[in-house]
């Protein structure tokens, strides 16, 4: 992370100290630069500071819920898993309603 990127990041934090949100354009005004940067800024180094919907917000702990949900987003591991037990159901549901095939005549 180079100093302008810190100094950027110190600005949002401090921004965002009082628990509210900020518009990413308004934190590029803020800061001087584009979005893409602020974006960028956000993208390539671990911050408090996390991008939901085009808003800045302060990050919680990793694995707690933001507020409004209700429990912490499932891994991509998570979801695969359940992907495959949706397929097996789904295949056993097929399975057990298919009607024997009839033969040509």
């Amino acid at each position: 992370m180079n100093d302008r990127s810190a100094q950027r990041m110190a600005m949002l934090q401090e921004a965002l100290a009082s628990g509210g949100t900020l518009h990413l354009r308004d934190a590029a005004e803020l800061c001087g630069v584009s979005e893409m940067t602020i974006r960028r800024d956000l993208s390539t180094q671990p911050s408090a500071i996390s991008l939901l919907g085009g808003r800045l917000v302060m990050a919680s702990c990793p694995g707690e819920p933001l507020s409004g949900q209700t429990a912490p987003l499932p891994t991509g591991r998570q979801l695969y898993r359940r992907g495959r037990h949706a397929v097996y159901r789904l295949r056993l549901d097929v399975d057990s309603t298919a009607q024997p095939a009839k033969p040509f005549s």
